[in-house]
């Protein structure tokens, strides 16, 4: 459980969307759309949680895409509000435990070089330093870092 928050994991809906734009427009820089979203709900190689706390509060999300034998975390966030109580990390553990159960071997994303919060707790979790790619995010020009753990 995230620091005494009982926490409902479970797969993303259509019906979530509102909420999870609602934590996307506040997160990020150049935030995903509604369409994105959706394609990714109904697409079947993509596992797409949701973590409630009591009250039926969304507070946070996690989309990864299965690709051969790795999965490729593509989005997480957390409600501004809840940030550093854990979800984030126990959203992260559910995609590794689900990307296990289908026996990838990896797990890989990437990350702002200059997101120190999410690269610290990736670090924690077990990641590691793969390479940066240049100029990465559109956006802003920004290097993406990305990191890699082994599942096996």
């Amino acid at each position: 459980m995230a620091e005494d928050l009982p926490l409902i994991i479970r797969k993303a809906k259509e019906g979530d969307i509102l909420d999870i734009l609602q934590i996307e427009n506040v997160s990020f820089v150049s935030p995903w759309d509604e369409d994105t979203f959706i394609s990714i709900l109904n697409d079947t190689t993509c596992k797409s949680i949701v973590a409630l706390i009591p009250s039926d509060v969304l507070a946070g999300y996690c989309f990864a895409l299965e690709m051969r034998n790795m999965i490729h975390l593509l989005n997480l966030a957390v409600r501004p509000e809840y940030r550093r109580k854990g979800i984030g990390r126990c959203l992260v553990e559910e995609i590794i435990s689900l990307a296990a159960l289908s026996n990838r071997k990896s797990i890989f994303l990437e990350v702002r070089v200059n997101n120190d919060s999410a690269k610290c707790l990736y670090r924690a979790m077990g990641f590691h330093h793969v390479c940066t790619w240049e100029r990465y995010y559109t956006d802003t020009g920004e290097d993406a870092e990305v990191m890699a753990k082994k599942l096996s």
